[in-house]
């Protein structure tokens, strides 16, 4: 990578095992990043003898959280498999100038161009799942999601969020979409490990 011209090259392990391996070969820690995280239900929590009262409190934590329901006028989304977003058209010029107007406002971003996101996600036996952002039919932002355990806690882990900034009104039909996801697939969290801007 030096005889490339790479000034650096970073990366986002979480797994503590595999942190001593990157500090071995000279990677340095610079900051911690933050995992937020927010509850859809409390199955996971609960002791085995506890769990059959999971729907109740699941029913409490959904009108606690039902004011998250509300979507923006004019978005909407949806649940798009792998094969479906990938293969689709949706993976094409569409998503190559939604990925030019996003990067165009960013400080650093990664290049998530199409051929990137078809090596990202083809973890054989991993599921991931896309929810594109529309306005008025246009792509305007696109969360990606995958179904995992953390802590022993199933959970929804959401590896992008993207919005174009003129369309930050739009997250709140985004996480909508990612809520209901969650819900689909009987996570207990949603998660996303995030700097703080």
């Amino acid at each position: 990578m030096r005889a490339e011209g790479l000034g650096f090259t970073m990366g986002y392990p979480i797994r503590p095992e595999v942190i001593p391996g990157h500090l071995k070969v000279g990677w340095i820690i610079v900051q911690q990043m933050p995992v937020y995280v927010r509850p859809i239900g409390v199955r996971s929590f609960l002791p085995i003898a506890l769990q059959p009262l999971a729907p109740i409190a699941n029913a409490v934590l959904r009108a606690l959280q039902s004011w998250t329901l509300i979507r923006t006028a004019g978005y909407t989304t949806e649940i798009l498999t792998r094969e479906a977003f990938v293969s689709g058209l949706s993976v094409s010029l569409e998503y190559n100038s939604f990925l030019s107007s996003w990067m165009a406002q960013q400080d650093n971003a990664l290049v998530k161009d199409s051929a990137f996101l078809r090596w990202r996600t083809a973890a054989p036996g991993t599921e991931y799942y896309f929810l594109p952002l529309r306005f008025n039919g246009h792509l305007v932002g696109l969360a990606i999601a995958r179904p995992t355990r953390l802590k022993e806690i199933e959970t929804l882990a959401v590896l992008d969020f993207m919005i174009l900034n003129s369309h930050l009104a739009g997250g709140r039909t985004l996480h909508s979409g990612l809520k209901q996801l969650a819900q689909d697939k009987g996570t207990d969290l949603v998660a996303c490990m995030t700097s703080a801007k």
